[in-house]
């Protein structure tokens, strides 16, 4: 994988072969500059290799798609959306009923505690329900919901 060209021309990955057994949790670990993002844009579709191939279940990656999970390094919630909504924005893109969503999210922010909460309970939930704006939780950035 090379970007730029000439003077400029950097060359990030070369000869990278991965391969991740299905509910794989896979962490990839270097020091900063080495290539870390590149591979996982690479492999999430937001950059296109410029030698090689990347294939996920044997079908070559053109781009991103719902196939693929991204967690990307900085917080990323919308602060127009609710808690909830921020949760099923990707059932949401998918095109999964209101109820479906309603339905997953419920149960997603119950294994994370939050479900229970409201916000005139106190807790030590920095956003207390699923109702809550990302904007209102204390924490410096903003952005944690739980």
């Amino acid at each position: 994988m090379t970007f730029g060209s000439g003077a400029a021309r950097v060359h990030a990955l070369d000869h990278v072969s991965l391969s991740f057994d299905a509910g794989s949790f896979v962490c990839i670990v270097g020091p900063s500059g080495c290539g870390k993002t590149t591979l996982l844009q690479t492999l999430a579709g937001f950059v296109r290799s410029t030698a090689g191939e990347v294939l996920f279940e044997s079908r070559p990656v053109e781009g991103p798609g719902p196939e693929l999970g991204v967690v990307f390094q900085q917080p990323n919630l919308f602060p127009w959306m609710t808690v909830a909504g921020n949760a099923g924005f990707g059932l949401r893109m998918r095109g999964a009923s209101r109820s479906d969503r309603a339905a997953v999210v419920e149960r997603l922010l119950r294994m994370t505690a939050c479900g229970n909460f409201t916000p005139d309970t106190r807790m030590n939930c920095p956003v207390a329900c699923s109702s809550a704006w990302p904007s209102s939780a204390p924490s410096p950035t903003n952005r944690r919901c739980c």
